[in-house]
């Protein structure tokens, strides 16, 4: 797998196209799963998390009877292998973090601005990736950048409701710009943490595998998300649903492609994609979900 997308620029595409796909229509099932049904976002967070786990414990089983590596997989039942792997608990804690505030964020902001807020991050994640990562952003990138910010404080002179305008908070610009800069910058820290961790090499390919660092960081997910449901319970269990169920398929499904992507692109063009899929989100939020579309939020 590691040569095939280090070396195939449409497997690369295809990558950063379907995290798109994802991204999209797990805001928009959010949004519709919220007007349906309150439920525990802690709950939903575990259930993708231990999905995600299930699927990257398979794969890494499949590619090291495949490449005849050595698995590590039985070293995980140590401390040993837990105290090495603990920094994936900073990025996965930062995660936990921003999940849950971006289900919540569904609840009360439309799906396709909860989208847009994303876009704050290219500016943090394109200075954080060339002081730490000491990547070099291209002037078609360093425009990219550019636009999306202007546009971003366009949008914000008049942001739009959702189509529940009754609901409390609909449309708030204080709760959006604060919700996106406070993301934004949980967000970009954690994806540089995440990528440089990812790109680390310990000269061992069993460890190195995608999927193994895949198994670090859910696992630390897992701990996290289990750990806010012991301390604050489960209130809205019952709420749980068909949506909340592919709710939780879409959010696994995600943050495995953004594994991928972190492996072997980059938070650049994370956040680039991101600002795509702003686009295909608008276009969908307002035709199926009813929100609304103003003139700023168009320009």
């Amino acid at each position: 797998m590691d040569e095939y997308f280090k070396n195939s620029v449409a497997a690369k595409g295809m990558l950063v196209f379907v995290a798109i796909f994802l991204m999209c229509s797990n805001g928009l099932v959010g949004e519709y799963a919220w007007r349906v049904s309150e439920c525990d976002t802690s709950f939903i967070l575990l259930l993708a998390e231990t999905f995600k786990l299930c699927i990257s414990i398979h794969y890494y089983i499949k590619e090291c009877k495949e490449q005849k590596l050595q698995s590590e997989l039985s070293k995980t039942l140590s401390t040993q292998f837990w105290y090495d792997a603990r920094l994936f608990g900073v990025p996965a804690f930062l995660y936990f973090l921003l999940n849950n505030a971006n289900m919540i964020a569904l609840k009360y902001l439309p799906s396709h601005l909860v989208q847009m807020l994303a876009n704050f991050k290219l500016i943090m994640v394109a200075g954080l990736a060339v002081a730490y990562l000491k990547q070099k952003i291209s002037k078609v990138q360093w425009g990219a950048i550019f636009f999306v910010c202007l546009g971003m404080g366009i949008t914000m002179m008049n942001p739009g409701k959702k189509s529940e305008s009754t609901k409390e908070g609909g449309g708030s610009v204080v709760l959006a710009l604060v919700y996106g800069i406070v993301a934004a910058a949980v967000s970009s820290i954690a994806g540089i943490f995440c990528e440089k961790l990812y790109k680390t090499s310990g000269g061992n390919p069993a460890i190195d595998m995608v999927h193994i660092q895949n198994i670090k960081m859910y696992s630390f997910g897992m701990f996290f998300n289990f750990l806010s449901i012991m301390i604050y319970g489960l209130k809205h269990l019952d709420g749980f649903n068909f949506y909340h169920l592919i709710m939780t398929l879409l959010t696994g499904f995600g943050g495995i492609s953004m594994g991928f992507i972190m492996k072997y692109l980059d938070n650049v063009i994370r956040g680039i994609a991101v600002a795509l899929g702003s686009i295909a989100s608008t276009v969908l939020s307002v035709a199926l979900l009813g929100n609304e579309l103003t003139g700023h939020f168009a320009v």
